[in-house]
C-alpha cells in the first residue's frame, strides 16, 4: 500500500478531527477510505484530489450543523423520526397507489442499500425522499391529491410563483414522503427540491449525460423490484459526506454491489447548487418573462418526453405571444389545461389503432358494425318465424 497516500490521508482526518473533537472520523470509517482510494487503481495525483474534496465537504458539512439553527430549521429537526418499519409501510402505501400509474417513484437517500439487502437500518429517520422524472409529475400530483396524504401547505406550486415546479412533500400516517422532480437536460440533470418547513427551493445541476446513470432498477434480496436513484450516486454523495452513518451506508452498498466503472466517472461538484432561495424571495425578484420562459419550458418538457409531442418554433413563439400579457394563476391554468389536452390527444391517437387491431377486419367502420348487426337481427328473426311456423303447422295436423 502506497506509504505516501496513507500519510497524505492521515494529515485530512488529524485536520477534520481537530476541527471537530466532538465528531471526529472514527477508526472504522478510516479503515473504509483508506481501503476504496487504495483499491481504486488511480494515480496518486487523482487520489490527491479526491482526498482534498472529501475533506472540503466534510468540513463544510460539519460547520453547518454547528450553526445556530433558525426557527423554521428547528421546526423541521424536530418533527418525529421514523423506524425502518415505519419507512417500509409508508413505501408500500406509495406503491400500491402509483401500481398503475407510468411514473416510476425513484427513493434517494441512505435507507435503499438496506431495502436492497432487506435488513433493517437500525437507526431512526426523518423521511424518505424520492425523485420522478419532470413529466410524470404531474399525473403523481393528481393521483396524490384524492388521497389523505396529499397537503397543499406542503406543496411548492402553492407557494412558489416562478412557473418551476420543485416539488411536494406527503405525509404517508405520519412519515413524510418527498416528491421531487428532475429534468434530463442533454449533457446534464436538473434536480429540484423543495422544503415545506422553510419554503426554500433548491436547483442543483449534475454533470450526468444519462438519465439512466442517475436513476435504476434494483432486484431486492426478497426478489422485489425497487426504482432508486443510482447507488453509484448514493455511495459517492455519502462518502462526500462523511459522518459516520453516511460511511456505513456506502459500506453496505459495497455489500450489495455496485456499478464500479460507473462510480469512477462521477464526478459531484462541491457546490452543486445554483439556486436556494425561499419561495418568497423568488416571488418578490422574479420577472414576468422568466415565468413565461419557465412555463414554456416546463411544458416542452411534458409534451415532449411523455407524450412524444415536441413542439416547434413556431408553437413556442406562439406560446409566448398568449402568456405574456396574463397572470400568474391564469398562465398556471393553461399550463395544466394544456397538459391534459395533449394528455386526451395523444390517448385518442392510440384508440383507433389498438380498436381495429382487435376487431374483426369486416368490422372496421360503424357502418360495417351496423350491417352486421343488421343481418344478424334478419337471420334471427326468420329463425323465429319459421319455428312458429312448424309449431302451427304441428297444430294443423293434430286437429
Amino acid at each position: 500500500m502506497n506509504e505516501e497516500l496513507i500519510k497524505y490521508l492521515g494529515a485530512a482526518i488529524n485536520e477534520v478531527n481537530t476541527m471537530f473533537p466532538d465528531n471526529p472520523i472514527g477508526i472504522e470509517a478510516q479503515s473504509q477510505i483508506l481501503n476504496q482510494l487504495s483499491t481504486s487503481g488511480k494515480p496518486l495525483p487523482v487520489l490527491k484530489k479526491e482526498i482534498d474534496a472529501m475533506k472540503q465537504a466534510t468540513i463544510e458539512g460539519r460547520k453547518g450543523k454547528q450553526e445556530v439553527a433558525s426557527p423554521e430549521e428547528e421546526k423541521e429537526d424536530n418533527r418525529e423520526a421514523q423506524t425502518f418499519d415505519d419507512i417500509k409501510r409508508a413505501l408500500s402505501t406509495i406503491e400500491a397507489l402509483t401500481r398503475f400509474a407510468d411514473a416510476p417513484m425513484y427513493i434517494a437517500g441512505g435507507t435503499v442499500p438496506y431495502l436492497l439487502l432487506g435488513e433493517d437500518s437500525g437507526r431512526l429517520h426523518d423521511d424518505i425522499d424520492t425523485i420522478v422524472d419532470l413529466k410524470d409529475i404531474h399525473e403523481l400530483r393528481r393521483i396524490f391529491k384524492k388521497t389523505p396524504y396529499y397537503k397543499e401547505e406542503w406543496d411548492s406550486l402553492t407557494h412558489v410563483r416562478d412557473g418551476n415546479d420543485y416539488g411536494f412533500e406527503l405525509d404517508v400516517d405520519g412519515t413524510p414522503v418527498g416528491v421531487y422532480p428532475f429534468i434530463d437536460d442533454d449533457d446534464t440533470i436538473l434536480q429540484y427540491t423543495y422544503d415545506p418547513y422553510n419554503h426554500q427551493c433548491k436547483i442543483k445541476r449534475i454533470p450526468e449525460k444519462k438519465k439512466g446513470n442517475y436513476v435504476r432498477t434494483y432486484t431486492g434480496t426478497d426478489g422485489h423490484t425497487y426504482h432508486t436513484m443510482a447507488l453509484e450516486y448514493i455511495k459517492k454523495s455519502k462518502e462526500q459526506a462523511g459522518r459516520g452513518k453516511d460511511l456505513k451506508d456506502a459500506a453496505k452498498i459495497d455489500e450489495y454491489g455496485y456499478d464500479q466503472e460507473l462510480y469512477s466517472t462521477i464526478e459531484l461538484p462541491a457546490n452543486m447548487e445554483f439556486q436556494k432561495e425561499t419561495a418568497e424571495r423568488i416571488n418578490e425578484t422574479v420577472s414576468h418573462d422568466t415565468i413565461v420562459r419557465n412555463s414554456i419550458v416546463r411544458f416542452s418538457y411534458i409534451a415532449k418526453k411523455k407524450y412524444g409531442k415536441e413542439l416547434t418554433d413556431d408553437k413556442i413563439s406562439e406560446a409566448v405571444d398568449r402568456l405574456k400579457d396574463k397572470s400568474y394563476d391564469e398562465i398556471d391554468d393553461l399550463l395544466v389545461k394544456g397538459i391534459e389536452n395533449i394528455k386526451m390527444a395523444n390517448e385518442a391517437d392510440q384508440m383507433p389503432e389498438e380498436k381495429i387491431e382487435s376487431e374483426p377486419p369486416k368490422i372496421r367502420t360503424n357502418f360495417g358494425y351496423a350491417t352486421a348487426i343488421s343481418i344478424s337481427y334478419i337471420f334471427i328473426i326468420f329463425g323465429i318465424i319459421v319455428c312458429i311456423a312448424a309449431l302451427l303447422f304441428k297444430i294443423i295436423l293434430k286437429i
